[in-house]
């Protein structure tokens, strides 16, 4: 079983805007060693690694630093006073590989376009039979009980109808 669900920038990395971007750190070259290299052919040597635990999800994040001293485009490149640093999370890197590689794949592109001309069955019901395409109430408790009420009234249909269909087998 493989999972096709897109990462939270996969659709904005597929864009001609984000590929232009010559010095975000995505875009940047990578060496054999895994060393980022800027688009003026200054390297990323490691700095060091930090540990966050602040979530329930444990991650460490290694930081590289270049040097960025008589660069003539660092304005360009960064914001900072001092040299460039940049982040980089190993685990969610690879995460994202294997989650590009099978969002590329035949399959998932054929998955794509099937899901996107399909519209959720109860969705599409109470959108459709019962008129039903927003919300009236405001605030969260009121909103929460507008829609149970309009999934109760499904609901009470969808057992109406099977209360009342023909027994084919008798």
């Amino acid at each position: 079983m493989n999972s096709y669900i897109k990462y939270n920038t996969y659709r904005i990395e597929k864009t001609a805007k984000f590929k232009k971007k010559i010095y975000n750190k995505n875009n940047f070259e990578r060496n054999a060693c895994g060393e980022y290299i800027c688009p003026e052919g200054k390297f990323f040597h490691y700095a060091f690694e930090t540990e966050d635990k602040r979530s329930k999800y444990y991650r460490i994040n290694e930081y590289y630093e270049s040097e960025c001293d008589g660069c003539l485009v660092k304005e360009e490149c960064t914001k900072a006073k001092g040299n460039r640093k940049i982040t980089h999370n190993p685990v969610l890197q690879e995460f994202q590989k294997n989650a590009k590689t099978l969002l590329d794949s035949e399959d998932a592109i054929r998955f794509r376009t099937q899901r996107s001309i399909q519209v959720e069955g109860a969705f599409g019901v109470i959108e459709q039979d019962f008129g039903y395409e927003r919300v009236q109430r405001i605030g969260l408790k009121n909103v929460r009980m507008e829609v149970l009420l309009v999934c109760l009234g499904y609901n009470l249909k969808k057992y109406h109808n099977k209360k009342h269909r023909p027994n084919i087998l008798n």
